[in-house]
């Protein structure tokens, strides 16, 4: 007998691909500023062993935030450019 991690709630499966679908959007994002992000948490709070849970909860929080914000006003901008650029190109081919 195997057990599913939604409990047969398909609400909790859109969910959870909804929000896997977005990171995977804003990934590369994540890989650029989650160093950022970490060393703000590491400024903000001392070097003690003290907050390891809190500090890695605010870390990715943090992280996330910055891709978010990133994402909608500089990584989105591009991408649309992009796009019309290389539509521009399709159609002045011969």
């Amino acid at each position: 007998m195997s057990m599913s991690i939604y409990s047969g709630n398909s609400f909790l499966k859109i969910v959870w691909l909804h929000f896997i679908t977005w990171l995977e959007k804003i990934s590369y994002g994540l890989y650029l500023t989650h160093m950022i992000a970490l060393n703000i948490i590491i400024a903000i709070f001392t070097k003690e062993a003290e907050f390891i849970l809190l500090k890695n909860l605010l870390t990715i929080v943090l992280t996330i935030l910055t891709c978010y914000v990133s994402y909608f006003t500089i990584e989105k901008c591009f991408l649309s450019l992009k796009n019309k650029v290389s539509d521009e190109r399709d159609n002045t081919s011969f």
